[in-house]
């Protein structure tokens, strides 16, 4: 397997762990986080149509949670071109609403990692 085939399948792997992993339940948010704005990724169940872009259709689903085609513009990260989704910034309640479609196999709240780093002999201060 060559290098680039290796990456590949590992951002496949990574991917299918999350999807799956991300089938348990949470504990349901509080009122208020409800309508906190937060990444989500979107998975959905089949490409595009022929004559359809990722993009146009990422927009196509997100206008239906969205008082706007441009408030679903603005609130799109990313559309996926290899594998069907995208990410979008947006509020519990819209990622639920989301969930609900039948385009959608589903969404998952999107996890931000921090790196700790120390620099020089190891020793902090």
């Amino acid at each position: 397997m060559n290098m680039k085939g290796g990456v590949i399948l590992f951002g496949f792997v990574v991917l299918q762990m999350s999807f799956f992993s991300a089938k348990s339940e949470a504990p349901a948010p509080s009122p208020a986080e409800n309508y906190k704005p937060r990444n989500y990724i979107v998975y959905l169940s089949e490409p595009p149509t022929k004559g359809e872009s990722p993009k146009e259709r990422c927009l196509r689903i997100l206008s239906s949670v969205f008082p706007s085609k441009e408030a679903a513009e603005d609130a799109l990260i990313y559309a996926y071109k290899v594998i069907p989704g995208f990410a979008a910034t947006m509020t519990s309640h819209q990622a639920t609403l989301l969930k609900e479609q039948a385009e959608v196999l589903n969404v998952v709240r999107d996890k931000e990692y921090h790196l700790d780093l120390v620099m020089g002999n190891g020793r902090h201060g």
